[in-house]
């Protein structure tokens, strides 16, 4: 089967939007948004479930013990990105144990690990 001029066109179009997109990313341009992975870790000796995005059911895990995740985060990126993540773990009650702003300095400072300890509450105001 023959291709026409048009199809032919789209095809070499298409392979040149690939090739560009692939030496863009192999010399350092972001392609898509940026993140950063971020270990999760429960410090305590009980399960917790950890919000990671404010109170967001999709951005919850559950963690056991001892156990850590990992997860990708959009925001604080860069050291001049302003916004704090909120991070939040309730119990097995679903009592709030655990409440933390994270900012680009607090992630630099703890090599991008966030330590869940019970009864460590330092966010100002319930949101």
């Amino acid at each position: 089967m023959a291709l026409n001029s048009a199809s032919r066109h789209l095809i070499h179009l298409s392979l040149l939007s690939l090739l560009a997109s692939l030496v863009a990313s192999a010399c350092g341009f972001p392609i898509g948004d940026q993140t950063h992975d971020v270990t999760v870790r429960n410090r305590e000796d009980v399960a917790v479930v950890v919000y990671s995005y404010g109170r967001d059911p999709r951005y919850k895990d559950a963690i056991g013990p001892g156990q850590s995740t990992k997860q990708s985060w959009m925001y604080p990126i860069t050291p001049d990105d302003r916004r704090v993540r909120r991070v939040e773990a309730d119990n097995a009650q679903g009592t709030l144990v655990f409440c933390r702003d994270i900012s680009f300095a607090d992630l630099q400072r703890t090599n991008w690990t966030v330590d869940v300890a019970v009864g460590y509450e330092a966010c100002p105001v319930p949101r």
